[in-house]
């Protein structure tokens, strides 16, 4: 870790089709593309995804890099008052880490287009849209009972 931590405090330049940035420090965040990055942001977060699942323990959280998803299977009044409670849970540790969620990427994906729609009615602060279908790590996901082919 010392190795790790030493290499990102190092200046850098960004350079793009022959044009250099200014020497650039950086201040937070894990260096993407290094070795040890994913390895970095799951002990970073372990905790914190341990803490949000005590908010909504039938909420089933799994992370993939710096992707993170829920999950759960019940009736449809326990999926949107337990999902709702567990990404707010997240969203809550991610910024007490100082880290940001991206204002255009977070979607909710449903068994019901009407599920969907209040879990994102719930969200709404935090960005979140629903989507009828959905692209997770290349593999194409849809809400209801029709498979998804359009991503292959």
């Amino acid at each position: 870790m010392r190795l790790t931590i030493a290499a990102y405090k190092l200046a850098r330049v960004i350079g793009l089709n022959g044009v250099c940035s200014i020497v650039l420090l950086a201040m937070r965040g894990i260096t993407a593309g290094y070795t040890t990055a994913t390895i970095e942001l799951r002990v970073l977060l372990i905790p914190f995804i341990d803490q949000a699942s005590r908010f909504a323990p039938s909420v089933i959280l799994t992370v993939f890099v710096a992707d993170i998803a829920g999950e759960l299977a019940a009736k449809t009044a326990q999926v949107r008052a337990q999902l709702v409670r567990a990404m707010r849970a997240v969203a809550r540790l991610i910024t007490l880490l100082r880290m940001e969620l991206s204002p255009t990427k977070n979607v909710v994906c449903a068994s019901s287009p009407e599920l969907g729609r209040d879990i994102a009615s719930d969200l709404h602060d935090l960005h979140v849209s629903y989507q009828p279908r959905v692209t997770s790590l290349g593999v194409g996901l849809g809400g209801g009972l029709r498979r998804n082919a359009q991503v292959m």
